[in-house]
């Protein structure tokens, strides 16, 4: 039967139990009353109606002024009920995005079970497992909810059994958690408190979709008043002695409190005052050993307005109050003052992409997290900013650098303070997750020296003076340097601008080179007129005897860029502390398909599988071919193992390989980057391990270029490749200081000469057959 606002089936409602099960003349049965089609359908069993098509939604909602209120209701209701259907497809999507800890604890369930499947698509399987099997009743719950069950399956692929909380509203899935030790009283009100919890995060239509409180979560107005904490303080001390309640907050309190009022009205406690829409209830708080009375008001949207206790003044008391209340609260907000945006634009516009997740930990860290939010966060930074002075990084414009520890927060961050007299709070935060903080401090700071108008003196200043010093100092250091010998004044290089073919385009490549460079007409430069008066520059084959772990990674990173050459180069890093293999591409999409191949133990099949292609035309100079050979030669004889590469050898056998994941974008919100595999390995690593990468000790398939040599801090005498003129390339880096910094010290760049004897940038030394 569908929901409309046709009168006779809104009639439907009123009539007796005799007249709804009335046969009709064609002998066909009556179906079910409007009431039951309100109740909820399992997804999938049932086909779109009319009342959830978008023009008879607004058909419906233009006739509600002509139609019976009861007939605005039912359409309402209709709504909800095709907005809950709807949620219940995307149910197990929300559960696995919105939660790190739960993907974090069947992350390894799933790995076992199938790799390939995604995190929604398990979590439906481990719903239709629990469905499968029958709750433990044998177990006693921490908590007086008794929509939160526990189950114990088995998964496929795992040998031990899975204990599995699950809470369900109205037969609908709402939530899964794992249990990692059963046994564990603490882990499982743990969990069970963040299950509650996640019961009240939102309000309205949308919350009675997903099965929570109608009513607003955060009751954070009505905590704040001093009076009503006096009021329910010993209800809440005691309430929050439960098991898994010890994070409830005062506006969840206050929510729950409002839900017991709810049960009481449908018992038909509930007692009208006959003042301001305000009623009075008998409820039993848990925890308490006495029953209380409170007063409550309704808004006009049905959601708690006004709660009170009435133990501690008269009730006639209490009633004028919440009927002022009431009264004021249209003229209180027009009178409130205009609220202060400038805390709240610093925060979207500055501080947010660095530190929202230091706010949530900030917030998570007050007693009252309704207040916790933004301005008060960047207060609390100011305050800590006054307690640690820090150092003086710009004088002229007052500005500071301060580490700092956030309250709630683990590790320290750094910030810039801009702090002139009668100026406002003016913060920077220095992103440190980025690859290099210099660049990200510089361009704090020229945020911070940009802030407000041009001061006229500063504008009108001669600049006369620094010409002539700069002069005077050309004319002094030139006739040292016109007689100083060769060997004090370094080496010199020369900056040359070639165009390099770099995927469907073409890019500039700079190269420093240590020979001078003519100019040449007639088509463009290339590689060899490029290195022609710098041979020292150009890297022939050699041995790596001397380093056969070196070797072994390069044989290892040309398989893998030759599976999956998408990701443009790989490099390894071999760690000795953890006998770990750090392993990165250029794109996070190939690392996943990286990742994918060498948890599968996938490795000898890809070598075999290069190695039968290789065979149409057998080419030891090819470079691909000849690693594959070489890797899977002496993956498969044990004898041959060098004692250097032993370590590293053992280490790829047995698996162990770190694959990076992170994800980079030029700014909060913008383009990906396909970030260089070496400055992804260094984040991830030093992430991770909280330990400096040995920049000396990376290999891959090319050679580091000179905008990846300055973030993994190389030293001067370490070979760097030239620098690529790419967006890509100079994230987070100021390359022209890169080059500038490079042309001072005269260190050049290298490239390689195979074995065929070409030149070539996009790959590191070759071997030899020593």
């Amino acid at each position: 039967m569908r929901v409309g606002i046709r009168a006779d089936l809104v009639s439907a409602g009123i009539h007796s139990d005799e007249e709804r099960q009335r046969t009709p003349s064609n002998g066909t049965r009556r179906s079910p009353p409007a009431e039951n089609t309100l109740s909820a359908v399992e997804f999938g069993t049932i086909q779109i109606r009319d009342e959830d098509k978008p023009y008879k939604k607004r058909l419906a909602m233009r006739e509600q002024g002509s139609s019976e209120p009861s007939a605005y209701k039912s359409v309402v209701a209709a709504q909800s009920r095709s907005v809950r259907q709807r949620s219940k497809s995307n149910v197990e999507k929300d559960l696995w995005h919105c939660s790190q800890q739960r993907r974090e604890e069947f992350k390894d369930l799933l790995s076992t079970y199938n790799p390939s499947l995604s995190g929604p698509g398990f979590l439906r399987v481990i719903r239709n497992l629990t469905d499968a099997a029958a709750p433990l009743i044998n177990v006693q719950l921490p908590t007086e909810r008794n929509d939160i069950r526990l189950f114990r399956i088995c998964v496929p692929g795992h040998g031990d059994d899975v204990y599995v909380l699950r809470r369900d509203i109205d037969g609908e899935l709402r939530d899964l958690r794992r249990l990692q030790r059963p046994g564990d009283g603490n882990e499982m009100r743990g969990i069970m408190a963040q299950m509650e919890k996640s019961a009240f995060q939102s309000h309205g239509v949308a919350a009675a979709a997903l099965g929570k409180s109608m009513s607003y979560p955060h009751q954070s107005k009505l905590w704040q008043s001093t009076k009503r904490k006096q009021e329910f303080q010993t209800l809440y001390t005691a309430y929050r002695q439960l098991p898994g309640k010890l994070d409830v907050t005062g506006g969840h309190f206050l929510d729950a409190l409002y839900k017991l009022t709810i049960e009481a009205e449908k018992c038909g406690s509930a007692q009208d005052t006959n003042v301001a829409d305000i009623r009075l209830f008998t409820i039993r708080v848990p925890g308490t050993p006495a029953p209380v009375q409170v007063l409550r008001r309704l808004d006009t949207s049905g959601s708690l307005a006004d709660i009170r206790l009435t133990s501690q003044t008269s009730l006639e008391e209490t009633l004028d109050q919440m009927s002022d209340s009431r009264r004021n609260a249209g003229s209180a907000f027009l009178s409130a003052p205009r609220r202060d945006r400038y805390l709240q634009t610093l925060w979207k516009r500055h501080l947010a992409p660095q530190l929202a997740s230091e706010l949530e930990r900030f917030r998570r860290a007050q007693p009252d997290e309704s207040l916790a939010d933004a301005p008060a966060f960047i207060r609390h930074l100011d305050q800590l900013c006054d307690k640690n002075p820090g150092d003086i990084v710009d004088r002229r414009f007052g500005i500071s650098r301060h580490v700092i520890t956030p309250l709630g927060s683990s590790q320290p961050i750094t910030v810039l303070r801009r702090k002139l007299d009668s100026e406002q709070i003016r913060i920077r935060a220095v992103d440190n997750k980025v690859i290099d903080n210099l660049y990200a401090e510089r361009a704090a700071m020229r945020s911070l020296r940009s802030i407000g108008p041009k001061r006229k003196q500063e504008v009108a200043v001669s600049t006369e003076p620094s010409k002539r010093r700069k002069i005077l100092t050309q004319q002094n250091h030139q006739p040292r340097k016109s007689s100083a010998p060769a060997q004090a004044l370094g080496q010199q290089v020369h900056r040359i601008t070639v165009q390099q073919q770099y995927k469907d385009k073409t890019v500039d490549v700079t190269h420093l080179v240590t020979g001078a460079v003519g100019r040449i007409s007639g088509g463009p430069r290339t590689l060899e007129t490029t290195y022609a008066n710098s041979p020292a520059l150009i890297r022939a084959p050699h041995s790596y005897a001397d380093n056969r772990e070196r070797q072994v990674l390069r044989w290892l990173s040309s398989v893998l860029l030759k599976a999956f050459p998408g990701g443009r180069e790989v490099q390894a890093y071999y760690d000795r502390a953890s006998d770990e293999i750090w392993i990165s591409s250029n794109a996070r999409g190939t690392n996943r398909k990286i990742r994918m191949l060498l948890n599968e133990n996938g490795l000898q099949g890809e070598l075999q599988k290069q190695l039968q292609a290789g065979k149409v035309h057998l080419d030891m100079n090819d470079r691909w071919l000849r690693h594959a050979t070489q890797l899977e030669q002496i993956l498969n004889d044990r004898s041959v193992w060098p004692p250097d590469a032993n370590p590293v050898l053992q280490a790829i056998t047995a698996g162990r390989f770190r694959v990076s994941s992170e994800n980079f974008h030029f700014t909060g919100g913008g383009r990906q980057i396909d970030l260089h595999a070496e400055r992804r390995i260094k984040q991830a690593f030093e992430n991770e391990t909280g330990r400096m990468l040995e920049s000396n000790r990376i290999v891959g398939t090319k050679r580091p270029c000179g905008i990846c040599a300055e973030a993994l801090q190389f030293s001067d005498d370490q070979h760097r490749g030239p620098f690529w003129q790419t967006k890509a390339a100079h994230a987070f880096i100021d390359t022209k200081s890169a080059i500038n910094s490079n042309v001072a010290k005269g260190i050049p760049t290298y490239i390689s000469r195979n074995r065929s004897g070409e030149l070539d940038l996009n790959v590191s030394d070759s071997d030899s057959d020593a």
